[in-house]
C-alpha cells in the first residue's frame, strides 16, 4: 500500500480490507466487484476515490456488481428507511474529510478529527431524482428492463415461513445480472394460485418437453428437473424492486 500511495504500483485489489477508512487521495478509479445490501457501505467504497489530489480532476467508477442498479447513483443514493432490527447502522459525516462514520464514534477513523460532544442534527436525505448530469446513471425501479436469456435454472427452496416454493433464475450474458423469480406455489390463497398459474403458463410454452401430468402431481423436485431440461425463454421483460424482480413478459 505504501508503494501504491507513492505511485510505484498502479493498481491494487482487496477483499473487504480497503472498503472503509483507507485514505489514498491519488485514487482515480474504483472498480466495484462485489455486491452489498448496505447503501452506506456502497458510499464508503465509492469514497475511496473521491479525495482531491494535485493533478487529479475526476474518478472513474466501474460497477461490475450491480450496486448502482440497487442503490442509485453516487450523487443520488437511495437510502432505505431503517426499521428496528433491519437495515444498515446509522452513520454521520466527518466535516474534515467527508468520511461516513458510524454514529457511535467520536473520532473519525480516517483523518482523526474529533466530533463535537453533542450529537449533530440528523441528516435529511433528499428523495432520489436522477439527472442527466449524474456521475453514473441509475435505473428507475419502475422501468421495464429486457434480458436476453441464455439459460434458466429451476430450484426448490424453503421460504422463511417454512413452506417450500420454486425459484427460477434467468441468466443472460456474462455482464448481465441474473434475474430470480420466486413462485410461492404451496402458499394458501391468491399467492399460491397466482404462482401455479405462472408455472402452468410456462408449461404450456414447453408442453412437448414435459412429462404428462407433471403439474397435476405437484412434485416440486420433478417440476424443477423437467423445466431445467425444457427450452428457456429467449427473452424476458421485468421490473426491479430492491433485490426482487417481477416478470412482466416471457418470450420463447
Amino acid at each position: 500500500m505504501s508503494a501504491f500511495k507513492a505511485g510505484e504500483v498502479q493498481a491494487i485489489t482487496n477483499a473487504n480490507v480497503l472498503t472503509t477508512g483507507f485514505d489514498a487521495p491519488c485514487v482515480d478509479l474504483i472498480a466495484f466487484c462485489r455486491p452489498t445490501l448496505s447503501t452506506a457501505l456502497y458510499m464508503q467504497m465509492a469514497g475511496r476515490g473521491l479525495r482531491k489530489a494535485p493533478g487529479k480532476s475526476d474518478c472513474l467508477v466501474l460497477d461490475f456488481a450491480g450496486l448502482v442498479h440497487q442503490h442509485g447513483t453516487i450523487t443520488e443514493p437511495r437510502y432505505k428507511k431503517v426499521r428496528e432490527g433491519d437495515g444498515a447502522a446509522p452513520v454521520k459525516v466527518c466535516e474534515a474529510c467527508a468520511e461516513l462514520v458510524p454514529i457511535s464514534l467520536m473520532v473519525c477513523p480516517a483523518c482523526g478529527a474529533p466530533f463535537p460532544a453533542k450529537d449533530p442534527e440528523p441528516v435529511t436525505l433528499r428523495k432520489p431524482h436522477l439527472q442527466e448530469f449524474d456521475i453514473i446513471h441509475g435505473i428507475n425501479p419502475d422501468d421495464v428492463q429486457t434480458l436476453e436469456v441464455t439459460e434458466w435454472v429451476w430450484k426448490r427452496q424453503t421460504a422463511r415461513s417454512g413452506r417450500d416454493m420454486l425459484t427460477v433464475t434467468y441468466y443472460g450474458c456474462l455482464s448481465d445480472r441474473p434475474v430470480t423469480e420466486y413462485l410461492t406455489v404451496l402458499h394458501e390463497g391468491y399467492a399460491g394460485r397466482a404462482a401455479w398459474s405462472k408455472v402452468a403458463a410456462m408449461g404450456n410454452q414447453v408442453a412437448a418437453h414435459l412429462p404428462e401430468g407433471l403439474l397435476a402431481d405437484g412434485d416440486l423436485d420433478a417440476v424443477c428437473a423437467a423445466f431445467n431440461k425444457a427450452p428457456h425463454p429467449s427473452e424476458i421483460q421485468h421490473t426491479t424492486d430492491g433485490k426482487f424482480h417481477t416478470i412482466k413478459r416471457r418470450t420463447w
